[in-house]
């Protein structure tokens, strides 16, 4: 599918979200994906729907990607960010306080150990190896809670 569909998900103003309290889902058809991909770990950050990573099809042939992009939902665009540190998919993503998290997954020959952090310096986005897993991830899912990023399966 080429086409993007974004979830908005706008939940009312209050301090605690309570049974009384509804949220609002409205679909809305987004500018083209620049390159079709899956596999690719995803998650907002400064506002913008992040893709990082992926696998495409060209010619029957499975190719690997470092290529991270950015939607921005109020100027319905995609931007071209700083490359992941070499081409991956599958692994774990998440965000947290104005960074990106990509964690495990695999190349087109190895499995990856590294965990990858993407986040906003001097105006720019630069990645950074953060840690090293003690095994092979792959699939897994990722999640931040009290300032602490859990891994999980894979």
């Amino acid at each position: 599918m080429r086409k993007l569909l974004s979830i908005l998900l706008f939940l009312l103003a209050g301090a605690a979200v309570t049974s009384s309290t509804h949220s609002v889902l409205r679909w809305k058809q987004g500018k083209d994906l620049l390159l079709p991909k899956g596999g690719y770990g995803s998650g907002f950050l400064d506002g913008k729907l992040i893709l990082a990573g992926g696998t495409h099809w060209k010619d029957d042939k499975k190719l690997w990607l470092d290529e991270v992009v950015a939607y921005d939902p109020a100027g319905d665009k995609w931007e071209i960010l700083t490359p992941l540190p070499k081409p991956l998919a599958y692994g774990a993503s998440a965000t947290h306080e104005g960074v990106f998290y990509f964690v495990g997954g695999a190349g087109p020959e190895n499995a990856e150990r590294a965990g990858y952090r993407l986040r906003r310096q001097d105006g720019k986005y630069r990645w950074e190896q953060f840690t090293t897993l003690p095994m092979d991830r792959c699939y897994s899912k990722a999640a931040v809670l009290k300032n602490e990023l859990f891994l999980v399966g894979g």
